[in-house]
């Protein structure tokens, strides 16, 4: 068989239909987590996996997993995906391209006939921009045991609304627990080097200063260094609820 290739068109425009989704004036997508936005994406996306034959299931996080069988569907699965939420001034491609990009190669499979030996699931992790709910990655994060269900369920965005009742109100709270489940980042635009880092507030939290997004090669080094090295210190000393903490963004918009 020759090397299968996607149809980068229809790719381009799933990615422009879905932008639409929370589209912004400035070309950017506001789409945050457990919203009514973020429901009719997971809408959209159900859809387009069902129509591949796919069986789409939720766990009790919000994760959506999209399954087509393998020759062996018995193995675990071969996974690929990222995320449907963006940050409040998130760009077209931030995570949608990595789900939106795993759901074109597997439409490119279906098309060609081509069984695979092993089942292939599409995921769209719950909260992974942390943007409405602190920190990021939730939800992978309770997949992966480094948080509790209960301790993600509880926890609440900056208006006082729980992840919990957020995820209940939006309809995508699976009877599957999570973890037992058998992209490119990008944004509007990067702060220059030497931009302030911000300060702290009453209660200790880190609050940096700039456009929201994500860091990228030209990110500053004086802002992002201090938090990585944070991170790794209360890694090494085992500080679980640390690594949990809340950091709280104060953006300035241009």
């Amino acid at each position: 068989m020759q090397n299968l290739v996607i149809d980068a068109e229809r790719l381009w425009g799933e990615l422009m239909e879905t932008a639409a989704i929370g589209g912004t004036p400035k070309g950017g997508i506001c789409r945050l987590t457990l919203t009514d936005l973020d429901r009719q994406v997971r809408d959209w996306f159900r859809a387009r996996a069902e129509a591949l034959g796919c069986t789409v299931t939720v766990d009790d996080m919000g994760v959506m997993f999209a399954r087509r069988p393998g020759q062996r569907d018995d193995l675990p699965p071969i996974a690929m995906g990222s995320h449907l939420d963006t940050q409040p001034t998130g760009g077209k491609f931030d995570g949608v391209l990595g789900v939106l990009g795993a759901l074109e190669a597997l439409r490119t499979l279906v098309q060609a006939g081509y069984e695979t030996f092993a089942p292939i699931e599409v995921v769209n992790w719950t909260n992974e921009e942390g943007s409405r709910f602190a920190p990021a990655m939730v939800a992978s994060g309770v997949f992966a045991g480094a948080f509790t269900r209960d301790w993600a369920d509880a926890n609440k965005d900056p208006e006082g609304v729980a992840f919990g009742a957020a995820l209940d109100r939006i309809g995508y709270r699976g009877a599957q627990r999570c973890g037992e489940e058998g992209g490119q980042d990008e944004g509007p635009g990067q702060a220059p080097r030497g931009s302030p880092q911000g300060g702290t507030d009453a209660q200790g939290a880190l609050v940096p200063d700039g456009e929201s997004g994500h860091p990228a090669p030209n990110a500053p080094d004086d802002c992002v260094r201090p938090g990585i090295e944070i991170l790794l210190l209360r890694r090494q000393k085992g500080d679980r609820e640390g690594m949990k903490r809340r950091t709280r963004c104060a953006v300035k918009r241009s």
